[in-house]
């Protein structure tokens, strides 16, 4: 995480910008391409944003985020768009003396402390959503209530692979007419409890989609409410999934070790633009392949490798949760990527 990001190809605004940051012993990342941002523009700890790319960024539905400045001398249209953006502030250059270092203090003080940790399988069946459910297991046993959002509404459901086959709660049906900012205590309220964690699932109606701004807002939300959301992303490229991973501070992929997988995980990070996430290996590899090997085939970083589990199916065909037992493969993964995650 950087602590500025600069979106601006003014070669006159970068240059003010990169000497308050070299003075100041800040990091910084710099874009000239909005649409390249990603990641970068809520885990950086401040946004500054040239005016030669204000409309830009104004216009591109980014999430609602604090501590973004506009640097520049604004004209009436600026302020427009400054304001649709959600600036803190428009600054005329220079701006007062150590303007930049004072922001990225107070704006690191009031950081939110809840983690979003997308889950995404590299090919069907990968495991990607049972993955996310030994995650959220693996938060319970901390004695937290973790939230666990379903975007995959092809699927089982998250509900079953925990072990409920029916729960009582919010849906994402019932959600979607809620576009906006959602009160963190009307989604505590009302939202599923299943084996200690917050649920949003899919109801089994004809539903599939939903309206754009729903999904940013509910993940917004459930930061506010929790330590850790994991959400399912689901292998589809649409809206609701795009706004739930800009807003991810990791995005772990689930590969199985075999070469099938790798060849699909390959696909999968190019075309969904995938460059950032983290590999999680799965066994069995019946074909000797190691996490090694799955990662520099990819060029990702490898986090962490799942030992096969013969009992896992059997266990969860009997309702139990996957992850549940503490020294089963997934059990000790969960628990030692939460740990990381959470520090």
């Amino acid at each position: 995480m950087a602590d500025v990001l600069l979106i601006s190809a003014d070669p006159s605004c970068i240059d003010q910008v990169l000497a308050l940051t070299s003075a100041s012993q800040l990091t910084i990342e710099v874009t000239a391409v909005p649409e390249q941002i990603g990641q970068a523009w809520l885990r950086s700890v401040v946004v500054v944003v040239g005016l030669d790319r204000l409309a830009t960024v104004a216009a591109g539905h980014l999430p609602q985020r604090p501590h973004v400045v506009v640097l520049g001398d604004a004209a009436a249209d600026d302020w427009r768009c400054a304001f649709d953006l959600g600036a803190d502030a428009v600054i005329t250059p220079p701006g007062e003396p150590g303007w930049l270092a004072e922001r990225v203090r107070r704006a690191g003080e009031e950081l939110p402390t809840g983690r979003v940790v997308g889950v995404v399988g590299c090919r069907g069946g990968a495991g990607a959503s049972v993955f996310a459910a030994a995650l959220a297991i693996a938060a319970v046993r901390t004695r937290v209530t973790p939230y666990l959002l379903d975007l995959d509404p092809m699927g089982c459901g998250l509900g079953v692979i925990l072990g409920a086959d029916e729960s009582r709660g919010l849906t994402w049906d019932q959600i979607s007419a809620g576009v906006g900012r959602i009160p963190a205590l009307s989604l505590q309220a009302t939202v599923a409890v299943v084996e200690g964690i917050g649920l949003l699932s899919w109801d089994d109606s004809a539903q599939t989609t939903l309206p754009a701004g729903v999904t940013g807002a509910v993940v917004d939300t459930s930061r506010l409410c929790a330590p850790i959301t994991v959400v399912d992303l689901g292998r589809a490229v649409t809206e609701p999934q795009q706004e739930a991973l800009a807003r991810c501070d990791r995005v772990l992929l689930i590969v199985p070790a075999d070469v099938r997988s790798v060849h699909a995980g390959r696909r999968m990070t190019k075309r969904q633009g995938l460059s950032m996430c983290e590999v999680v290996v799965r066994g069995p590899n019946p074909g000797g392949l190691v996490a090694e090997d799955v990662g520099q085939a990819l060029g990702l970083p490898v986090l962490a490798a799942v030992g096969a589990d013969r009992q896992l199916d059997r266990r969860m065909e009997r309702g139990e949760p996957p992850g549940a037992r503490a020294r089963s493969p997934l059990g000790r993964v969960g628990d030692g990527l939460l740990r990381e995650i959470l520090a």
